[in-house]
């Protein structure tokens, strides 16, 4: 023991304890400073994120209304096309070209005519005015004559090309005197086609004028979200030009009288002009810079444009920012107040969840090693089953081709195994058995049955001819559509040689005994029938009646 130290002893200058605090405020730091710098690239990577998934939103949102309003247009024009189209029963050709041949004279044919141009504008109500024109291009009537200009040399060339194919033709927008102004309006021009001793041919022209203003218009404008800068815009190229077919939110200029340059850098139109459909960036008619998605109508020259304007598309994604700064702010300072505990705490609760996971995970490896060995050790003895049976096995698709096949079926067939994967089995099948086989497979294919077992012979490779026992079985997918069949086939040939030698045996001796005239019996004790030949009853002075006699009956035929 060491000895006590006396109190004449100097004593030891005492040791400046050490903090031990120190190291885990070092820790909480460092924590806090990590933490502070993650929460600020978070929220500046999610920032980022809301603008571009604003952008790719409001992208989808005008690819959607591109699709719908050019599938919009494409079913107008097609409507419109087929409702100014006669039917081929239609009396209006044959009669027009009646009225044309007889001078155009007033009277019942003229009335009709102009009955039925007035019935057909009445129906939808966007048709501004309708008219009929000669072959020449002249016009002679119509629900306004005296309003209707002349053809100008755009429109005698659709006409020229309606006569030419014997098609409608749209004819695309173009100036029309309106009340002392000129307005855009289009129309679809349309042969007049008569049928007479077997021939059809052109004997006039329909035109029909409609006013954009009545449903094209509002149909191209009309948006599904309240929007102050979003719009759609239809525009053409004509020459160098772009030119803008309907109205501008933005712009007092009427349609066709506002043209941009085709060669505009920045101009959206211009851009898809150049680049195609899809999505573009740039200016828009009002030089705002936009996002847009341009589609083409078909079957017309036009080009649909969705467009919003920038500021417009990344309003939402600054208002959640700011709400994503304020929140992340407190999070912050919340998170720092309690960030130690959770950290020791997150620390013990993952150690808890390793060792928990390390032994879940040695359980399942343990349960797949077994599962897999249980496995293997199956298909080795399905395997064995498989190649060492005595009948034949084989898999087969729903397209009649073998999958695989076992050795036993190959000897049956008379071919290897690389032989008849090669094959169908309607291709061995015997043709007078191939009918009712596939009948058979047809209805399990169909789903009304599972199963069928029958009898029916193959053709060998040697061209010998074999009979067969098969049961088929179909193996069904979830959505019971037919994956593959399991088929057992046993050659019966030697049981059928032997039926029909047994068969044969029997037919000799009926016609032997027959021949000699030799009466003959057979009693079977077991079932008490006897059994006599034709002889017998002749014999007897009877006819057979088909019956078989018991042994009492027989008996009684003898002589006491």
């Amino acid at each position: 023991m060491k000895p006590a130290a006396s109190n004449m002893e100097p004593e030891a200058t005492p040791q400046v304890p050490t903090d031990p605090t120190r190291p885990a405020l070092v820790r909480y730091v460092a924590a806090s400073l990590v933490f502070i710098i993650a929460i600020a690239a978070l929220g500046s990577y999610i920032s980022v994120t809301f603008f571009r998934q604003a952008r790719a939103n409001i992208q989808v949102d005008l690819a959607a209304v591109a699709a719908f309003k050019t599938n919009q247009l494409v079913e107008w024009t097609g409507f419109m096309r087929g409702y100014l189209s006669q039917q081929p029963d239609s009396p209006l050709p044959t009669i027009w070209a009646r009225w044309l041949a007889a001078g155009a004279p007033e009277g019942a044919d003229q009335d009709w005519l102009r009955e039925r141009l007035a019935f057909m504008q009445s129906q939808v109500h966007e048709i501004g005015e309708i008219h009929l024109f000669d072959t020449a291009g002249r016009l002679h009537l119509g629900t306004n004559p005296q309003g209707h200009p002349p053809l100008d040399v755009t429109s005698r060339a659709v006409i020229e090309q309606v006569i030419n194919t014997r098609q409608p033709a749209l004819l695309d927008f173009h100036p029309h005197p309106h009340n002392g102004k000129s307005q855009a309006v289009l129309g679809f021009v349309v042969p007049l086609l008569a049928h007479a001793a077997g021939e059809v041919r052109v004997v006039g022209i329909l035109i029909g004028e409609i006013d954009p203003l009545q449903h094209f218009y509002p149909m191209v404008q009309s948006w599904p979200l309240a929007s102050n800068t979003t719009e759609a815009v239809l525009f053409r190229a004509d020459g160098d030009k772009i030119v803008y077919l309907s109205p501008l939110l933005h712009s007092v200029s009427p349609p066709l009288s506002l043209h941009r340059s085709l060669d505009d850098p920045k101009l959206l139109a211009a851009k898809a002009m150049r680049q195609g459909t899809g999505v573009v960036d740039g200016v828009d008619y009002d030089d705002e810079p936009a996002i847009g998605v341009v589609s083409r109508v078909t079957g017309t020259d036009w080009f649909l444009l969705t467009k919003m304007d920038y500021p417009e598309m990344f309003q939402e994604a600054w208002l959640n920012t700011q709400r994503l700064a304020l929140a992340l702010a407190t999070l912050a300072a919340a998170v720092l107040l309690v960030i130690r505990l959770l950290w020791r705490k997150a620390m013990v609760q993952t150690e808890l969840e390793l060792v928990q996971f390390t032994q879940r995970l040695d359980l399942a490896q343990r349960k797949q090693v077994e599962a897999s060995a249980a496995l293997d050790r199956s298909e080795a003895m399905f395997r064995t089953y498989f190649n060492r049976a005595m009948v034949g096995m084989a898999t087969t698709s729903p397209a009649k081709q073998w999958i695989e096949v076992n050795p036993a079926l190959c000897r049956i067939l008379g071919y290897s195994r690389e032989q008849l994967l090669t094959k169908t089995w309607t291709e061995l099948t015997h043709p007078e058995d191939l009918a009712s086989s596939v009948a058979r497979f047809e209805r399990v294919l169909s789903g009304e049955i599972d199963s069928y077992v029958l009898e029916q012979r193959f053709v060998r490779q040697d061209g010998s001819i074999i009979n067969a026992n098969i049961a088929t079985e179909a193996v069904r997918r979830a959505d019971q559509s037919v994956d593959f069949f399991v088929a057992f086939i046993e050659d019966i040939s030697a049981r059928k040689r032997s039926e029909r030698a047994l068969a044969e045996s029997e037919r000799r001796l009926k016609l032997a005994l027959e021949a000699a005239n030799e009466a003959m019996w057979d009693w079977d004790v077991h079932t008490d029938i006897v059994i006599v030949s034709l002889a017998y009853y002749r014999m007897l002075g009877e006819e057979p009646d088909g019956q078989p006699l018991s042994f009492a009956q027989w008996y009684e035929k003898m002589h006491p």
